[in-house]
């Protein structure tokens, strides 16, 4: 519109013009006309400078909010690192019921750490409450654990070669290959610690070729055996009794001298999908193709592990055996 009014502008002083150079008496009117369309052009220019103006209060109200935005960003910060500086009390008085349960769901074996493969199944759990640590569970690592490592560096010539079977959460092939042992750790996950005397499979162990599983000084089997081919660990179950059938291979693997260390669950005969509880009888099946050296039993009772050479007719429902033997040959 302001365009138009310019251009109307225009063609008035053309008339001008010509009226002035014709003598024309009509150049008065012209000029009023003139007058009316710079009139028209005046209020548009206010229009203009009108509209400017609310641009610019825009302008001045959108700095202002960005300022504002600003400096609440800046006070939660501050107090997001006030807070961050006092959720971890420095004394057990100071724990919250809030903290509690953060602190069992991380050190649990559903965790970050277990969700980060790195939670190796302590023998010993502890129980965070409001204000308060205390002991909650004794498992039977604390004495398969101990029995394993003992008889493995009993058995083992030193710098010999051993294979854990079932490595994963397990310190028990860090802690032989730190002490010098040529370690092969089989799992069906990956192993998350590295060492130079440790080299581990990922593998079910039925895939695993022979000649990665021939000629072992010592083979440890921590509480691993009473879960092959029962599909708990994400592996396809299978009907055949796949425990039964790994110890026969690894027997018919072996030299003769070779040790097998092993613990399994031991008590009334079961089989549920995440294990199986071996009976004496189930026992003897499972090693019919080993020679036992040494058989002993722990026995948990009132909380307490025991370690004792012959099994309990009864306990408080747990107990575990633990074995040595020589393959058949």
């Amino acid at each position: 519109m302001l365009r138009s009014q310019l251009r109307t502008l225009e063609e008035a002083l053309n008339s001008i013009v010509e009226a002035i150079g014709d003598g024309r008496v009509e150049s008065l009117a012209r000029l009023d006309s003139v007058d009316l369309s710079l009139g028209t052009v005046d209020a548009r220019l206010d229009s203009v400078d009108l509209s400017l103006g609310t641009v610019d209060a825009r302008l001045n109200d959108i700095t202002e909010i960005q300022a504002s935005v600003q400096t609440e960003l800046v006070g939660v910060r501050q107090y997001t690192d006030h807070w961050l500086s006092f959720s971890y009390p420095k004394d057990v008085e100071g724990i919250s019921a809030g903290l509690a349960e953060a602190l069992n769901f991380s050190s649990g074996h559903r965790g970050y750490a277990s969700q980060s493969n790195l939670w190796f199944n302590p023998a010993l759990s502890l129980r965070y409450s409001e204000s308060s640590v205390q002991l909650q569970d004794v498992n039977e690592r604390i004495v398969e654990a101990t029995f394993v490592l003992a008889q493995a560096v009993a058995l083992t010539p030193q710098g010999g070669k051993i294979l854990d079977l079932g490595c994963d959460e397990s310190l028990i092939a860090y802690e032989l290959a730190s002490y010098g042992f040529e370690v092969v750790g089989v799992d069906l996950n990956d192993y998350p610690l590295s060492h130079p005397n440790l080299r581990t499979l990922a593998s079910p162990a039925e895939a695993i070729d022979d000649d990665d599983l021939r000629g072992f000084d010592t083979i440890v089997c921590l509480s691993a055996i009473e879960h092959f081919g029962l599909g708990a660990y994400g592996e396809e179950p299978t009907d055949s009794r796949a425990d039964i059938e790994a110890l026969q291979r690894l027997a018919a693997l072996s030299h003769p001298e070779t040790s097998l260390i092993l613990t399994t669950p031991f008590g009334e005969a079961s089989v549920t999908k995440q294990q199986r509880v071996y009976d004496s009888d189930g026992l003897g099946e499972l090693l019919d193709a080993w020679n036992v050296t040494d058989q002993r039993f722990a026995h948990r009772t009132n909380g307490h592990w025991i370690v004792e050479p012959d099994p309990r007719d009864k306990s408080d429902g747990h107990s575990v055996a633990l074995v040595i033997a020589t393959p058949k040959k």
